[in-house]
């Protein structure tokens, strides 16, 4: 029985490895899958800026990038628990279990042979030699009872290999097929919750793009039948076919063929009102040396001559007419004279003379009926542009209209604006990636993280990044680095904190019970850790002692002005025109800051210890301060965002922040989800006093707008934001007041309107209001 149960450890072990070798070849072929995934992800974005003026194939690429994005992670951490879980028990099977199993039939066998030799030995001795048989018996007795333990030992081991085994097999298929169960419930979940309104405006926009296609095709092939029929030489019936009514070419791209390039040639009268235009191409002779003809496209546009190089690189990966290289042959047809030029040797010439370069351009075409029809469509063009210069018009093609020259502008500056804010986006993303121990992961140490929680102001690595997903938005905001879009006052945040100064908050006091996790950590223990160090709080720096903040940070002056009692008579509920403006002046002079502080010797302002010092006192004074690393310090040991100060007029940590000018200390509350209209006990909110404070500085006023201040809440005295917004004498700050209230009467009407003023607020000159708001790192 032992025998066979030798042998089917044997199998056992057989089998096992072929297991193990099976699943790491699994393994590494997930792996190298999803290496080649990430590169299709790639590829569809790279498509993507092919089709970046159509807006439909745009963003549904996008998405599809971005869900197929999010399915390559949950695969990759399926492929995680499946090396940490059926591999790694399969190694302990193998390397640990069945060894020591094997070791002991090792055992056995030894024993087995000694017990042998000593029955041999008994049974061989004489029976004269008493002390011999003696001896002989002895050690009979002794090996018979090791090799009867053994024996028991190396049964018992058996055994309980083949129960446990059976066990371990079954709990880890089990939780396998869970892993996988959770891979799809999370896919579907992630797809049904996502893509189901997605899917639903693509498949309309799809179906409506499709029966537009459907007409442009057959349009399409009445055309080819025309033009084919039209460029027969035995079929002469198409001499009266106009060029609307022909294949609708690009009037940009020069046409690869002659039959393309006649067919805009054919050209008639035009319409009353517009601009004769023409294209095509013809021989241009140099100016040079050598007179040499080289063969030109040539177009007519908003009075001007202009011709281009026959093959263009740009022409090629470019359709936008913008960003053809055209040269001006003829800035002004209107001074220009146009005649058939007989004094040359070549045919179908034509001669152009512009007065203001004092040159003579010779032009030739391919036929003599193309060159009079050049020849009549430029003097029906200076025809046209001088009836236009008599009417007091401007030539009225629409790439000459005002409306469409300051659309042209009006786009050039818009892509300005966003190639000039991008900038700034990703030079502000390598600064905080430049931090100290930002290079690594916060939690496990991973080489180069590519995520972020923004909250919390830490790069992470992808697995790590995952675990923090899983701790909710309430813990832990998580971000991609390049995935996602970035807002300056964001990354403000980030810059104050990084992983260094993070981890010496919350992991001043590590245990040993739950180490921190490597690279290639169980995800359980992963999880395990981040749980314990940013939900239940387990390793943070304790409060410090109340005059810790004072001696380290920089002291603000504060104004001290004194609460005028009689401004609450003045203002009452009906404030009559006459003395709004007065009021109001008096009360922003008077209201701004109203505690007092007494400057000490040095001319450093010296405030008061306070009187209760707690995580909530710890957080108001580090807003005070804008010192953001100590605000989250206060936030990990449990500090209240929304803390209102009985000893100071009930403000908040919010206000205080707002009254410091700092914008990151600001957005770092307001990230942490601080309520961003919560008053004081005067009812005054944030929005009063950064609008008070707007003549040092608006990056505080754009924030909270941002994040979904309302400027016509008023106080208790019924000022709102808007009213004190008045008497700065700022047009900026006005207007966007004004279009938040627009809004907000629109949206009785239209619930779903959209808040355009978000759009004003995101240009690039106030993006640098923010950048220059003084923070406690500068």
């Amino acid at each position: 029985q032992l025998r066979q149960a030798a042998n089917r450890i044997d199998i056992l072990e057989d089998r096992l490895e072929q297991m193990y070798k099976m699943c790491n070849s699994l393994v590494t072929s997930g792996k190298l899958f999803v290496q080649d995934f990430q590169k299709f992800i790639k590829c569809i974005f790279d498509v993507r800026e092919f089709f970046s003026t159509d807006e439909l194939a745009y963003k549904s690429l996008a998405k599809f990038g971005n869900y197929l994005y999010e399915i390559q992670t949950l695969f990759s951490s399926l492929l995680e628990q499946t090396s940490h879980s059926i591999l790694r028990t399969l190694t302990r099977m193998l390397k640990e279990d069945i060894k020591k199993v094997k070791d002991q039939g090792k055992l056995f066998e030894r024993l087995s042979t000694d017990y042998d030799i000593a029955l041999q030995k008994n049974a061989d001795v004489s029976k004269t030699k008493l002390n011999i048989c003696e001896d002989v018996s002895k050690n009979l007795i002794a090996t018979r009872s090791c090799f009867g333990h053994t024996s028991i030992d190396y049964t018992y081991q058996i055994n309980v290999l083949f129960d446990q085994h059976k066990v371990d097999l079954i709990e880890l298929f089990l939780s396998y097929i869970n892993f996988h169960k959770a891979f799809f419930h999370q896919g579907y979940e992630l797809l049904s919750a996502e893509t189901e309104g997605d899917a639903h405006a693509m498949t309309t926009e799809l179906i409506k793009t499709k029966q537009d296609n459907g007409q442009k095709q057959k349009l399409l092939e009445k055309m080819h039948e025309v033009n084919q029929k039209r460029y027969n030489p035995d079929d002469n019936r198409s001499d009266g076919l106009t060029l609307e009514s022909s294949l609708s070419l690009s009037k940009s791209i020069p046409p690869r063929n002659i039959s393309q390039q006649n067919l805009l040639n054919m050209t008639n009268e035009p319409p009353n009102g517009s601009e004769v235009t023409k294209e095509g191409y013809l021989f241009k002779r140099s100016h040079n040396k050598f007179k040499t003809w080289n063969r030109r496209w040539f177009c007519i546009r908003n009075g001007q001559l202009l011709y281009m190089k026959r093959n263009s690189s740009t022409a090629v990966h470019d359709n936008s007419p913008e960003q053809f290289p055209y040269s001006v042959m003829v800035p002004d047809l209107r001074l220009c004279t146009i005649r058939s030029s007989n004094d040359n040797d070549r045919r179908f010439v034509f001669e152009i003379i512009s007065p203001n370069r004092q040159v003579s351009h010779l032009l030739q075409a391919d036929s003599q009926l193309e060159c009079e029809q050049w020849i009549n469509v430029l003097h029906a063009t200076i025809a046209h542009l001088f009836k236009s210069s008599n009417n007091n018009e401007r030539p009225t093609s629409s790439s000459s209209s005002p409306k469409s020259l300051f659309d042209n502008h009006s786009s050039t500056l818009s892509i300005a604006k966003t190639e000039l804010k991008q900038k700034m986006i990703k030079e502000k993303i390598e600064y905080v990636r430049s931090l100290p121990g930002n290079e690594k992961c916060c939690d496990c140490d991973a080489e180069n993280p590519e995520w972020a929680s923004i909250n919390l102001g830490i790069l992470l690595c992808l697995n790590c990044g995952g675990a923090h997903r899983g701790l909710g938005v309430n813990f832990s905001k998580v971000r991609s680095l390049h995935m996602d879009t970035w807002d300056l006052e964001t990354l403000l945040v980030m810059a104050e904190l990084g992983n260094n100064i993070v981890n010496e908050i919350y992991e001043a006091q590590l245990s040993s019970e739950i180490p921190k996790p490597t690279t290639d950590a169980d995800p359980t223990k992963r999880r395990n850790y981040i749980e314990a160090k940013y939900v239940q709080k387990a390793f943070v720096r304790p409060l410090p002692s109340s005059n810790y903040l004072r001696p380290t940070t920089r002291n603000i002056r504060r104004w001290t002005v004194m609460k005028n009692a009689a401004l609450s008579t003045s203002l009452g509920n009906d404030l009559d025109d006459e003395n709004t403006a007065h009021l109001l002046k008096n009360y922003n002079r008077q209201q701004l800051f109203r505690k007092p502080i007494v400057p000490s010797d040095n001319g450093i302002v010296a405030d008061n210890p306070p009187l209760i010092w707690n995580q909530n006192i710890y957080l108001y004074d580090a807003a005070r301060n804008r010192n953001v690393p100590m605000m989250l310090h206060a936030l990990a040991l449990g500090a209240d965002k929304n803390f209102a100060n009985e000893h100071d007029h009930g403000r908040t940590p919010l206000i205080e922040a707002i009254l410091s000018k700092s914008v990151a200390a600001a957005e770092f509350l307001l990230t942490n989800n601080a309520k961003v209209n919560l008053p004081d006990e005067d009812g005054r909110t944030p929005l009063h006093y950064a609008t008070q404070l707007a003549n040092k500085g608006r990056g505080p006023i754009i924030l909270l707008l941002k994040r979904g201040a309302d400027p016509l809440l008023k106080d208790n005295h019924g000022i709102d934001a808007c009213s004190l917004s008045m008497n700065l004498a700022d047009p900026d700050v006005i207007t966007w007041y004004r279009l938040i209230a627009l809004h907000e009467q629109m949206k009785e009407e239209d619930a779903d309107v959209e808040k355009t003023y978000v759009s004003i607020l995101d240009d690039p000159v106030y993006m640098k209001e923010i950048a220059r708001t003084p923070s406690f790192s500068s």
